[in-house]
């Protein structure tokens, strides 16, 4: 009896030592997989970012990771405690069975051929000292942008407040998602269709429309359009001709067929969760026109980083946003940091709004020069006219600003001749002020017949209720 209770002690000794030494090995290969393709967290100062956290969306089975971003860090698994360790790499604990996909490419496999090989392919990152260089003629660093995976993982600077709110999705307005460019360099214009996908929740994107106003490079000309042929719900309108930022955008919104439309510039990264929180103010609002908070990408480095442009933004008499304090008056009304922000103007790249209530406004004015001040217009109509304009701060959005380069340029009088619609438009007695403050400018208008018909049918208040209300 005593020989086997000894044999039977011996057996389990030695299941467990073989159990234990196989726990260990899979741990050590979870651990140094967890280092591979993790990009490092940390600012500039050195000082650790808040770390990335996944969409709050309950995620059903994804496929299988795409081939052609194993070098880039993927969505952390989300930890209970507070560590500051790096998060593991779940592409690579995928490969070994250990979890499921990334919880936020919400579009499955893109970009892929149907062999499975990558349509796109990353090139060699330049110098690093010569960043300043790079940036002629893009304003960032364009050849830096050609190394970085189109589907890279990107930090989540939401509010706490943010993570607690629940969106049904079922009660959410369709949204098609307008990218208008001119030479828009490849990697950052297909970089921000990805990031899209990767982060709208299909029952909320219809569909992505590429407006080309007017390219001449290469890329745009011709790959461009074997490439979304490998991307779902993307589709390319030409214009042909270059006709400028509001012209194309108007296009965009004609050929939308979804509830809404969101307008983003051409070079920007979504962050996770950020088309949730637009959709549900819209639905709660008809008549809000919405925009997320932005946050920056260094042009240097293509490097996503917390701060850019706040939720609040005025106005300087020479017709131009600036960021200020949220206003007072509205910041009572407030409950928690999840809130709509009201705003006086906007920064005018980034927007949702209702397509049918976009038209009813009157669209963007139809007589308007090729780029600026449209966003100062069409905040004071927004407001004046019986609608809102509000930032929701938990919807955010990475955005390159441009520095030191631009790849197109406009006609040298357009920009004052949009300013002196504005101010002839909706600004009545306070027009001088803003005609003074811009040097009194000798330019043309053209005729403001058709828009102040408009702003007779809307019935819109007056600049003095604006300035007192708003």
């Amino acid at each position: 009896s005593n020989k086997k209770t000894h044999q039977h002690s011996m057996r389990r000794q030695t299941r467990n030592r073989l159990l234990l030494a196989g726990a260990i090995a899979l741990a050590l290969f979870i651990f140094r997989s967890s280092f591979l393709g993790v990009e490092s967290h940390t600012a500039e100062s050195g000082k650790e970012q808040e770390e990335p956290r996944a969409a709050p969306r309950e995620v059903v089975a994804q496929p299988p990771p795409n081939p052609a971003v194993e070098n880039q860090p993927a969505a952390p698994v989300e930890k209970k405690s507070s560590s500051t360790k790096a998060p593991m790499n779940v592409d690579a604990l995928h490969r070994i069975g250990i979890v499921g996909a990334t919880p936020w490419a919400m579009h499955g496999r893109i970009g892929l051929h149907a062999d499975g090989t990558p349509g796109w392919t990353l090139k060699p990152a330049p110098p690093a000292e010569n960043a300043a260089m790079e940036l002629i003629g893009n304003g960032f660093n364009a050849r830096l942008s050609d190394s970085i995976s189109l589907d890279r993982n990107v930090s989540d600077f939401r509010d706490k407040a943010c993570l607690k709110v629940h969106y049904d999705l079922t009660h959410m307005p369709t949204t098609a998602v307008v990218f208008v460019f001119h030479n828009e360099w490849p990697s950052t214009l297909l970089r921000a269709v990805h990031s899209v996908l990767n982060r709208s929740p299909p029952e909320l994107l219809k569909e992505i429309i590429l407006v080309d106003d007017g390219s001449t490079t290469d890329f745009i000309k011709g790959p461009l359009e074997e490439y979304i042929k490998l991307l779902p719900k993307v589709r390319l309108v030409r214009l042909g001709v270059r006709s400028g930022l509001v012209k194309a955008r108007i296009r965009g919104f004609t050929e939308a067929t979804a509830d809404t439309v969101t307008v983003l510039d051409s070079h920007v990264e979504v962050q996770p969760g950020w088309l949730e929180p637009l959709m549900q103010r819209i639905h709660e609002e008809p008549h809000a026109v919405v925009f997320p908070q932005i946050d920056s990408i260094v042009p240097e480095t293509m490097e996503p980083q917390a701060g850019g442009i706040g939720c609040s933004l005025g106005f300087l008499w020479s017709l131009v946003e600036h960021g200020i304090n949220n206003q007072e008056a509205f910041e009572k009304l407030r409950k928690t940091e999840a809130d709509p922000v009201p705003s006086p103007t906007h920064a005018g790249g980034l927007f949702s709004a209702r397509r049918d209530y976009f038209f009813e406004l009157g669209a963007y004015d139809p007589d308007w020069g090729f780029w600026g001040a449209e966003n100062v217009e069409f905040s004071f109509r927004i407001w004046q006219c019986g609608g809102r304009l509000e930032c929701t701060p938990c919807s955010r959005v990475y955005h390159a600003f441009r520095k030191g380069g631009h790849p197109y340029s406009s006609p040298y009088n357009h920009l004052m001749m949009n300013k002196l619609r504005t101010v002839r438009l909706w600004m009545d007695e306070y027009a001088f002020i803003a005609e003074h403050a811009m040097g009194l400018p000798n330019t043309d208008p053209g005729s403001l017949v058709a828009m102040r018909a408009l702003r007779e049918k809307l019935h819109c208040k007056s600049f003095d209720w604006f300035l007192k209300n708003v």
